[in-house]
């Protein structure tokens, strides 16, 4: 049998979150050691968030080594300041790795508050500002439709133009 193993945060994480949650921290890296989850860096805030972010995020990343960062964004919900959940899985780091931090994704967000993360990245995208904006804008955007799903929809807008059609009286250009 395989036994999954629940990691959880160190007291120092636990308290630097409960600080950074509405304090001055722009930015939290997260890492795991020893099975523990631990502070790996944090950033103090510095100017507006979009100028602070890929000097701040970039840099903590590591091409071999998996992580979760959480940004703090300028917005804020009722529970206080929003951030951006981003987990960090570069495809050459160690498959046992990616799968550690993959199943412990739940407990960093259950950990740090769920209410406080407005977005959430994963790092086989393009996690820059440009790629965060991209990611805001496709969330956003309403998926397109299929070419079958266009022709339904006509048909549909037809098939109610038909219907009102007898309706209409002369002057409104309906049927005579």
């Amino acid at each position: 049998t395989t036994m999954f193993l629940v990691l959880s945060a160190t007291t120092e994480l636990r308290d630097f979150f409960a600080r950074a949650r509405n304090g001055s921290v722009r930015l939290i890296k997260v890492v795991i050691e020893d099975e523990q989850l631990v502070l790996g860096a944090h950033k103090e805030l510095s100017r507006r968030w979009d100028m602070d972010y890929d000097a701040f995020v970039l840099p903590l990343l590591d091409e071999q080594q998996p992580c979760y960062v959480l940004y703090r964004l300028d917005s804020q919900n009722a529970q206080g300041y929003e951030w951006l959940f981003i987990s960090w899985s570069p495809d050459n780091s160690p498959v046992r790795l990616k799968m550690l931090y993959a199943a412990t994704r739940a407990t960093v967000k259950k950990e740090f508050g769920g209410g406080h993360i407005k977005d959430e990245m994963f790092g086989t995208e393009d996690v820059s500002l440009s790629g965060y904006q991209k990611h805001v804008s496709s969330c956003s955007a309403p998926a397109p439709l299929t070419a079958a799903e266009q022709e339904l929809q006509q048909i549909r807008i037809n098939e109610v133009r038909v219907l009102l059609a007898p309706l209409r009286g002369p002057l409104d250009g309906g049927l005579q």
